[in-house]
């Protein structure tokens, strides 16, 4: 049934090399593992609702794409702390990461081989890692302190909005992210309709 399924789907499954790394550095180092020229990653936890050939035009003009998290700044309490705690790695890096304004979440976001973000983003997660930073959203800070740094577009939040508090009304893509799938909120009832379908 699952084969019939992914057959129906049009999807292509590939096994990933084992690796020791955790999971955060593994995600960063993908596009090792990815015969692609470009590439759209998204999360498990995500819904697309309608065509992503935008988003690959931006992959193909400008290399990397970050996604803004439901509208998130860099300012705001919760981001300006996991920034700042990468002061003991990065500390030149900081200033400019908080000052780029809007927030990012990693889950969705896409490349073209060759583009200087993605060894730079490996490497910086990796050093990350090792100093003990932000665990949970290892890679997403990582992505965030080297954005003002590399060439890249930035896709706004209707690509990028929160499956638990964003308006998922003009919604591209729906995330649920930190496990919000199926709480008692209206917005999950998406989520739901597509996982008893599936």
């Amino acid at each position: 049934p699952v084969a019939a399924l992914l057959e129906k789907l049009g999807v292509t499954v590939q096994m990933l090399p084992h690796t020791a790394d955790p999971v955060l550095v593994a995600r960063a180092s993908l596009w090792r593992v990815l015969e692609e020229d470009h590439a759209l990653m998204l999360d498990a936890d995500t819904i697309v609702r309608g065509p992503v050939d935008e988003f690959f035009g931006w992959i193909e003009e400008r290399g990397f794409v970050a996604s803004w998290f439901t509208g998130w700044l860099t300012t705001g309490g919760i981001m300006c702390k996991r920034i700042e705690e990468w002061a003991k790695v990065v500390p030149e890096m900081v200033e400019p990461a908080i000052a780029y304004g809007k927030a990012i979440n990693g889950g969705v976001q896409g490349w073209s081989k060759g583009t200087t973000m993605l060894p730079a983003y490996e490497a910086l997660t990796r050093r990350g890692h090792a100093a003990g930073c932000s665990r949970i959203v290892l890679d997403e800070i990582a992505l965030q302190l080297l954005l003002p740094h590399h060439r890249h577009h930035l896709a706004d939040h209707v690509w990028n909005t929160s499956g638990a508090f964003g308006d998922i009304g003009n919604a591209r893509i729906v995330h649920y992210h930190g496990r919000k799938h199926c709480l008692a909120n209206p917005r999950c009832d998406l989520w739901k309709e597509h996982y008893f379908e599936l």
